[in-house]
């Protein structure tokens, strides 16, 4: 849920890919705290103080109203969403999850590691993979290597958007991670002419 065109149309194009593939598939409408539709505004001026905050704020709640209107409704008009409860008191049940694309895996991005982006919610028996998932960086922090590594060895099959995140998980022992263009290349242009 990110307000940006990448990630809506990303998204769009892994669920139309999934569902070649498996007969019904549902996104996850997860928000992280900061890119809420109510937060958007504040964190766009977080770092301002005074008059230009206020100002700030006046010239670009027409922007954030817009966002909000532009890429909810196409999620909502495109997307099979769902949306995001407490995992722990909502359980959802699918018989195979799958996390992908758009910086999932940037703790940098995200503020630190987001299990739940590592299917943490998931259980064990259960059938888990990424498709084109992004780290969005080349290493990770020393401190976060264990507790990604974890995180990962959770997942059946793992495929990548960036060649180097393939070697960033050889050098954390997991091998036979894919290489896989960003889903949205993935598309032909046939495809993207007939939402345009």
């Amino acid at each position: 849920c990110i307000k940006n065109y990448g990630s809506v149309l990303q998204t769009y194009a892994t669920e139309k890919i999934l569902s070649e593939f498996f007969q019904e598939v549902e996104t996850i409408r997860f928000i992280r705290n900061d890119s809420a539709d109510d937060n958007m505004l504040a964190e766009w001026v977080k770092c301002d103080n005074g008059l230009k905050k206020i100002v700030k704020k006046i010239f670009l709640f027409p922007m954030c109203c817009r966002y909000k209107k532009v890429f909810n409704s196409f999620l909502d008009k495109y997307i099979n969403l769902r949306n995001e409860e407490d995992f722990s008191k909502y359980p959802i049940k699918a018989d195979v999850y799958c996390v992908g694309s758009d910086q999932v895996w940037n703790s940098s991005w995200n503020k630190g590691i987001l299990p739940a982006m590592y299917l943490d919610f998931v259980p064990d028996d259960i059938m888990k993979f990424s498709f084109c998932s992004s780290f969005g960086v080349t290493r990770l922090p020393e401190k976060e290597i264990k507790e990604t590594t974890r995180l990962l060895k959770r997942l059946k099959y793992i495929s990548v958007r960036e060649s180097s995140a393939v070697e960033l998980l050889d050098n954390l022992g997991i091998e036979n991670a894919k290489h896989i263009l960003d889903p949205t290349l993935l598309m032909s242009s046939e495809f993207w002419k007939e939402i345009s």
